[in-house]
């Protein structure tokens, strides 16, 4: 995006109101607007979001609501239940559909975000400064297409990096990707 976009695209909104109701917090569903919106125009920073979408807020409230912990088990809820019809048809025709865990890197420049660490890229084969999504998801053979169910940001596990004696504060401990996958998992299943 080069030119600011001062409106929201009537398309982007249409989506984002069928969540209004998990986003009752001020200010949230103006950044889910604003990150759904990122989504669609490929802008890969809060700085940029920012900057390029009238409409968006603030960079730090972008952040905090990304920092939501509740926001993910809302939004992989509220997906859900979209997906039932998908779900009811795998039973039907168990050969067409099959279950996927896959992860995927959204790099950013800064490290002063929340959720932001440096993470290895096994395609490109180089070190990524940026979030980790991980994404269970349903895979439609026939169409040759992945239905997102389920998704979580990762964190690294900190706990070798500081200790308890550190100015920091106590050690950071964090579930590993595949504890996520098998949680995310046993929530769909």
């Amino acid at each position: 995006v080069s030119v600011p976009v001062v409106e929201c695209p009537k398309l982007v909104r249409d989506f984002c109101d069928g969540f209004k109701d998990f986003l009752p917090v001020k200010g949230a569903y103006q950044s889910f607007v604003a990150l759904v919106s990122a989504a669609v125009f490929g802008v890969a920073n809060m700085s940029d979001i920012a900057r390029y979408f009238l409409f968006a807020p603030s960079v730090s409230q972008l952040c905090d609501f990304l920092g939501r912990r509740s926001l993910a088990d809302q939004l992989n809820r509220r997906h859900r239940r979209r997906l039932l019809s998908v779900l009811q048809k795998i039973e039907n025709n168990p050969k067409r559909y099959q279950f996927a865990i896959d992860d995927t890197l959204v790099a950013h420049s800064g490290n002063a975000m929340w959720g932001v660490y440096t993470w290895y890229d096994h395609t490109n084969k180089a070190y990524v400064n940026g979030h980790k999504i991980l994404v269970v998801g349903v895979v439609d053979k026939f169409r040759n297409v992945l239905i997102p169910v389920a998704w979580e940001i990762l964190h690294r596990d900190l706990s070798k990096v500081t200790s308890n004696t550190d100015k920091q504060g106590p050690s950071r401990v964090h579930e590993t990707g595949w504890q996520v996958a098998l949680r995310l998992l046993d929530q769909v299943l």
